[in-house]
């Protein structure tokens, strides 16, 4: 999913008035999460580089890649969603959001972590799962 995708799905399902730039660093957050939480603590994170993105960017920043993978990637729109809810004072709504965004990134958590293998302690080296198979996990990264 792109940065544009993720934007247009939600006003297609929350109408709001939030500008794109905070969308952008809203969006910015969840992938800085994820880069720091799984990127870094596995195998080939410590070879990779993420810098956010750059909202003022109107001309490419639709079309950079998010992090994660389908059917992950709807981590992203209700991210999305339970920011608008906090900011609008709905707290109902932001707590269902924001269980369903939990649950989405606990998911491709777990999904990551079958993927990849984590960085190991120790001087013992890490190897890769699935025999050697790369799988695309995180295509913005290229792992």
């Amino acid at each position: 999913m792109t940065i544009g995708e993720a934007i247009r799905q939600l006003d297609a399902i929350k109408p709001n008035a939030v500008d794109r730039t905070t969308k952008v660093r809203w969006l910015e957050e969840v992938d800085f999460a994820v880069y720091r939480e799984l990127v870094m603590t596995h195998e080939h994170g410590q070879s990779s580089i993420f810098n956010g993105y750059n909202p003022a960017d109107e001309s490419g920043a639709d079309d950079k890649l998010l992090l994660a993978v389908k059917p992950y990637d709807r981590m992203y729109v209700q991210y999305l969603a339970c920011q608008i809810d906090l900011q609008n004072q709905e707290y109902d709504l932001y707590q269902n959001d924001a269980a369903l965004y939990n649950q989405s990134y606990n998911d491709y958590a777990k999904y990551y972590n079958r993927q990849v293998m984590p960085l190991q302690s120790g001087g013992l080296h890490a190897r890769t799962w699935n025999g050697g198979k790369r799988k695309c996990i995180c295509p913005a990264l290229n792992l």
